[in-house]
């Protein structure tokens, strides 16, 4: 059973490979979409194991969600963040980074 992972993303390309490496390299269900307000509606009928997204997107997300940031790090990480990834280059490296910040939570 693979995970669920909820990216988002506004850079259209970004949020394109990004989905694409996890499902790929790391196995993953990725709903990728825009921004947060395209994703209410979603977290309101949709079970999410995981969130993915930069930190501005990451804090309107529901504390009780477990979160993977991306990009500059913000000085308070928001609620239930399991870690930060730094760089998103090389897309494989991304996903393993994912994966291992998904084994220290279990």
């Amino acid at each position: 059973m693979s995970l669920s992972i909820l990216l988002i993303e506004a850079d259209s390309a970004r949020r394109r490979d990004l989905a694409l490496v996890l499902e790929t390299t790391g196995g993953y269900r990725v709903t990728a979409l825009p921004s947060a307000e395209k994703a209410v509606p979603l977290l309101l009928s949709a079970h999410f194991d995981l969130v993915v997204g930069q930190s501005r997107v990451l804090a309107q997300m529901p504390v009780d969600l477990h979160k993977i940031g991306y990009g500059p790090r913000p000085d308070i990480p928001p609620p239930s963040c399991l870690g930060w990834v730094d760089k998103l280059a090389p897309l494989p490296a991304f996903a393993e980074q994912v994966r291992q910040l998904l084994l220290k939570k279990n």
